[in-house]
């Protein structure tokens, strides 16, 4: 299938990162539609071991996404979304912020869709470099309840894919049918060392 295929290639491409021992980013994430929106939630730096994929410095916001994105994720060794935990189903033509793109249908091979929530990719047409994995998390309980869009970014650091931004939007159903709410995780200022880096 060409889908397979053709997502191969988009896998392919993230194996063949090799990141330094120690991989730092800024993490900020701003809020909309709660209570404590006004309040700092960053920026700070991140430091990793991607050796044994541990974070050395900083502590990394947790958006809850669904209960494997709301684990300890950061966006260098455990990202919201995980590429190698899916498979493609389906590829069209589309396009992504003006740019030509494939867009992959995609099904979890991991786990349950509560734990790996992301059901579409879109990829550069002509490279294959990732984009953006969009997904969404339903909850009911009675009568009301929530459905969440999530959307994972990537963009190009000293070239390197990275994710760049989590978004969440949250729409209430039901009796909370007023709720609203919108989360962005942002990662920025990477830096990629052999030698760690002491913050001041």
């Amino acid at each position: 299938m060409i889908a397979d295929s053709d997502y191969g290639r988009v896998l392919d491409l993230l194996a063949h990162q090799r990141f330094p021992p120690f991989v730092s980013y800024v993490d900020a994430v701003a809020l909309r539609g709660v209570p404590d929106e006004g309040n700092a939630h960053g920026p700070r730096r991140i430091t990793v071991d991607t050796r044994t994929k541990t974070i050395l410095e900083g502590t990394p916001s947790h958006i809850d996404t669904g209960r494997r994105a709301s684990r300890d994720t950061n966006p260098v060794t455990a990202p919201a979304f995980d590429p190698t935990c899916y498979r493609a189903t389906n590829e069209t033509r589309a396009t992504y912020n003006g740019r030509d793109a494939v867009l992959f249908t995609l099904l979890p091979t991991c786990g349950p869709h509560d734990d790996y929530i992301f059901s579409a990719l879109y990829a550069d047409a002509n490279t294959f470099a990732p984009l953006a994995a969009t997904g969404t998390v339903s909850d009911s309980e009675g009568g009301g309840g929530a459905h969440a869009d999530v959307e994972q970014r990537f963009a190009i650091f000293s070239g390197y894919i990275m994710p760049s931004l989590l978004s969440v939007n949250v729409k209430g159903t039901g009796i909370v049918f007023w709720l609203r709410v919108h989360v962005e995780e942002s990662y920025t200022a990477y830096e990629f060392d052999n030698t760690r880096r002491q913050s001041h």
